[in-house]
């Protein structure tokens, strides 16, 4: 179970503790969620190494696209996933003038193809600002 940061109550706190706390616990859930997500595909690898899916008549009851395996009283459902990719050179031959409209260039790319230099002058910049709270308490062996 999660615990809310309103249900945390330590008295005299600033707003400055909190927010390395916070910043803290966050830190702590984040690698948490990384083993349990570590976990799940592990799993998940193993079981589909010898399920076999089949039809699933809730899912055709609800017009829902997927298939399912059951063992036991746990039921993992497979559902489709459409991933379209447009074909670059098709597209610039079919519809030159909507692909200078709408195409966005990648900047990494760029910068690797005609170097830092020169794409600066073609760049806008803007500035934004991450934050990160720093305990500066000396640490104690």
């Amino acid at each position: 179970m999660i615990v809310s940061p309103g249900a945390i109550q330590v008295s005299d706190m600033t707003p400055m503790q909190r927010l390395l706390m916070a910043q803290e616990r966050i830190s702590a859930l984040k690698a948490e969620l990384k083993a349990w997500q570590e976990s799940f595909d592990q799993n998940l690898l193993e079981i589909l190494r010898t399920a076999e899916f089949s039809e699933d008549r809730f899912l055709k009851t609800i017009k829902r696209n997927g298939e399912s395996y059951r063992e036991g009283n746990v039921k993992l459902i497979r559902s489709p996933r459409v991933q379209r990719t447009i074909r670059r050179d098709d597209f610039i031959m079919t519809f030159p003038e909507v692909f200078n409209r709408i195409a966005k260039v990648p900047l990494q790319q760029a910068e690797a193809a005609i170097g830092r230099d020169a794409l600066d002058g073609l760049c806008d910049k803007t500035i934004s600002y991450s934050y990160e709270a720093v305990d500066m308490r000396p640490e104690r062996d």
